[in-house]
Order: structure tokens, then sequence, then C-alpha cells
């Protein structure tokens, strides 16, 4: 989603591992506003592609806004933890992007996981909303964001004045282990992490523009991020 912008500006202004991108001088940009400036300055460029058709950047920042809007009604704030419970797919990485353009930290939930798993992480990562599908068979006791809700055009002032304002620091998101050997655990990632992740990335594996990135990853699992951004 960002490597282009990374390689266009990776000589003059290289990212500042830890912190953010630097995008003027010593004007650093964190993780969700180089999502957001990519989409800006994109609108009409496939972001994502899949059997049901394609996402233009500008339509993802719409629906993602959607999203962020309406978790900030159901009082989600900065460093809020959000569930998503959906399958891979369109929807799941725009309930990612909304979840960060509302300052939350995104928790995967897989929708096949029985009621007690979905509760037991519920109430583990301190769930303030969950972003789920309308089949998605959630059971645990949170305020509820339907995914197609996105689907409206939430518009710039949706994601609410802090969108954008998070820095490296800030969490991204928890996955929980398997628990194979015992309760499942969750493992915090920080932007940060995935900023230094995905510099090495852009750095060892460069792309152009057109170029394609496959999602083939449970959001669950760490290779997600990545292959998302």
């Amino acid at each position: 989603m960002v490597s282009e912008w990374y390689l266009s500006r990776s000589s003059a202004n290289p990212p500042v591992v830890g912190i953010g991108c630097r995008l003027n001088g010593n004007r650093l940009m964190s993780l969700t506003r180089l999502l957001t400036t990519i989409c800006r300055a994109h609108p009409d460029r496939p972001a994502l592609i899949s059997s049901a058709g394609s996402l233009s950047f500008g339509a993802l920042l719409r629906r993602a806004d959607g999203i962020a809007g309406a978790l900030r009604g159901r009082g989600v704030r900065r460093g809020d933890a959000v569930g998503v419970c959906l399958p891979r797919s369109v929807d799941s990485v725009v309930a990612v992007l909304g979840i960060m353009r509302a300052g939350g930290v995104y928790v995967p939930v897989d929708p096949a996981y029985p009621p007690d798993r979905q509760a037991m992480i519920a109430g583990d990562a301190g769930l303030r909303a969950a972003v789920v599908g309308r089949a998605s068979g959630w059971t645990p006791e949170v305020p509820l964001i339907w995914a197609d809700s996105g689907e409206e055009d939430g518009g710039e002032e949706a994601g609410g004045k802090d969108s954008g304002e998070d820095s490296g620091e800030d969490r991204l998101n928890i996955l929980y282990t398997s628990g194979s050997t015992g309760r499942p655990k969750g493992v915090i990632g920080s932007r940060a992490a995935m900023l230094n992740r995905l510099e090495w990335g852009w750095s060892a594996f460069p792309s152009g523009a057109g170029e394609v990135m496959t999602h083939r990853s449970s959001l669950n699992f760490v290779d997600a991020g990545p292959e998302i951004f």
C-alpha cells in the first residue's frame, strides 16, 4: 500500500525507524498518516483487488472513515482495543484502517473461533467495541460496528479530530497465540515495529507502481500486517 511512496522518497527523506516516516526535513509521519497520505495522493488507483472487484485508494479511505466515525460514536478513543471478527477480505482491511483512523488498536478474532474463545479474547484484551460481519457469529457483549457500515461515505470528518495523530510508540494490534501450550496470550505490536518491518521490506524487496502484493495470511498471523501495508 505504501511501497511506492517509500521508493519515491527513500533517497532524500529516508524513514526514521521506530518513530515514523520523514516527510519534509524534520517533520515526521506516523504510520496512519502515511497510509492516509497515500490514499489522498492516489484516490483513483486500485488499492485492493479481490474476486468481488476492486477498491480504489479514495474509496478505501472513505469507507475506513465511515468505520472510524462509527467507532468514535461508540466511545472508542486513542489506545482502545477494538476487535475485528472478519475473514480475510476487503472488509477486514477496511476495518483495520478504520480502527487505526479512530486511534484504536485492532485485535483479530477469527469468526471460526468458538464462543468461549471469542469471549476470552474480548475480556483479556478489554475490547471497547468490535467490527464484525453480519454472519460472523459474534457472541461477546461489546458494542458492535457492522463491517459494511463503512460502505457509507464517512468523509474526512468521520475519522475524528485525532485521526492520523498517533505516534510510533502507540500500539497497532494485539495478536493472540494459538494456545497450544496453554491459555492463549496476547502479543502487542507497536506502530513503530510495523514501520521498522516495512522499511526492511521496501529496501530488500523494492516494488514499483502497478505491482501486486498478495494478502494470504489470516489477520491473526503476524505476517498479515506487512502484506496489507
